[in-house]
């Protein structure tokens, strides 16, 4: 379980990563933030579903991990919603970001939701 949770962190990551830097065409509309957080989840995934995989992890981290996740999503599209020709240029390939960026937080997503349904004394 822990190799296949290694494998699929670093093949979200890489393609998160790969994405990001398609979005450096150069000129006035480049954006690196997709491509730094791309380069910064190839450590971060594995180490978190490495975490997952050996029941390491707990609901409280697991639960600030998706939250950051999620500010970081709001803090990416905002450079997007400013600027029209940025939206253009970027507009389609961030969203594919968005998707892939939201699918590697449902494995911490599911932490949370596992300890919120179990019964409390």
């Amino acid at each position: 379980m822990k190799i296949l949770a290694l494998g699929s962190a670093i093949f979200l990551a890489a393609l998160l990563a790969i994405i990001g830097f398609a979005m450096i065409p150069g000129g006035p509309e480049d954006y690196v933030g997709p491509m730094r957080m791309g380069l910064a989840s190839l450590v971060m995934l594995p180490a978190g579903y490495w975490l997952i995989a050996d029941k390491i992890l707990s609901a409280k981290y697991a639960a600030m991990i998706v939250l950051a996740m999620g500010i970081t999503i709001a803090a990416l599209w905002i450079p997007l919603l400013r600027s029209r020709l940025m939206m253009l240029a970027h507009g389609g390939a961030m969203a594919f970001w968005t998707a892939l960026w939201a699918i590697a937080s449902l494995p911490f997503l599911r932490v949370v939701t596992k300890d919120l349904r179990k019964p409390r004394k």
